[in-house]
């Protein structure tokens, strides 16, 4: 699904309509970089882009294939550059996303920390 918002393009990746492989394989370095990893080990697939801001699925796989491990992220681009905001398994946090403006739809099972 696409549709506009404001001046902001909007992709709803959940019906695989968007294309996001350029995307995907910019997250997927930072990944690399980040946890020193081959770079056929992490396979990043974005469920939610809206404007600057990305929010999707990560897994780390060993040498035969297998998964060993996987993780929620949300990246945000800024000046033309993804930027991991958060990644993880547990809680997500809204103060961590909240400076990056994340849309609501994709915030919605954040938590407030006190």
């Amino acid at each position: 699904m696409k549709y506009t918002n404001n001046t902001n393009i909007v992709n709803d990746t959940t019906n695989n309509q968007t294309d996001t492989s350029a995307d995907e394989a910019a997250i997927k370095q930072l990944f690399v970089n980040q946890y020193s990893k081959e770079s056929d080990r992490p396979e990043v697939k974005i469920e939610k882009l809206i404007g600057n801001n990305a929010r999707g699925g990560l897994v780390f796989k060993d040498a035969n294939g297998e998964v060993i491990s996987g993780a929620y992220f949300f990246a945000a681009k800024e000046n033309g550059n993804w930027k991991i905001v958060l990644s993880g398994n547990g809680t997500i946090s809204c103060a961590t996303l909240a400076p990056y403006n994340f849309p609501a739809d994709m915030t919605a099972d954040c938590i407030a920390q006190p």
